[in-house]
């Protein structure tokens, strides 16, 4: 995961190691919005579980806190929104995360094979011998530039939608997260291959992004796996 954040812009993601109960909705209007939270492990976001499932959900953060007025002292309630959407990357050895996480989120497990076992330990040796591992500076800038180009504003359009969403099953009852975020997946592959996908203007000027056929076979492959 550490690899990862390499390829992501600085700008892009918070890395944090714990998050309190009310961290999230104190942060700027746009603190969380087109970013990624990576918090190490799962203890770490056991505080702020609530807050993250509702930002993953509902996309904004939305508080109403009381402040007292410095000019007349009296107190009054003021909304704070804090705006999504936002992605949470979180790490754990656990077999199992709780049920309502676990349909909001994708999990990818690691690789138990001693074979993955025997290779990591000849990078280990590689390692003392004083072998160096590092991604290429010109890769890395690369990687973080194509996401700065990205447009996140478009609405994604799924043409094929009803042959792939009707084909799910009615039960059990998770089957309506899931079903959501199958959606979600493809929608983010469209956004990724944004500048090659069909793009149409709404009657009320909105700008939409065309998925393809390419993009649900992508999400079909990744979900497939996990």
């Amino acid at each position: 995961c550490q690899n990862i954040l390499k390829l992501i812009p600085e700008e892009g993601y918070h890395f944090i190691t714990k998050a309190t109960q009310q961290a999230f909705f104190h942060l700027p209007e746009d603190g969380l919005q087109h970013r990624i939270v990576y918090i190490n492990e799962l203890p770490g976001s056991e505080a702020a579980d609530y807050s993250i499932r509702t930002a993953q959900s509902e996309g904004d953060l939305i508080l109403m806190m009381p402040i007292k007025d410095p000019a007349t002292g009296d107190m009054e309630t003021v909304t704070k929104r804090v705006k999504g959407p936002v992605g949470f990357l979180i790490t754990t050895t656990k077999a199992q995360m709780f049920d309502e996480n676990e349909t909001r989120n994708f999990s990818i497990f690691s690789d138990d094979s001693p074979q993955l076992t025997q290779s990591i330990g000849d990078i280990t040796v590689r390692k003392a011998l004083g072998e160096t591992f590092k991604i290429d500076e010109k890769e890395i800038n690369l990687w973080k530039n194509i996401q700065r180009l990205l447009n996140p504003d478009f609405k994604v359009i799924i043409p094929y939608a009803k042959e792939v969403f009707s084909s799910f099953p009615d039960k059990p009852v998770r089957i309506r997260r899931d079903r959501e975020r199958f959606r979600v997946l493809i929608e983010i592959i469209t956004l990724l291959h944004q500048f090659h996908r069909k793009q149409e203007k709404s009657k009320e000027g909105m700008i939409h992004l065309i998925s393809t056929l390419a993009d649900y076979y992508l999400a079909k492959t990744i979900a497939e796996s996990i």
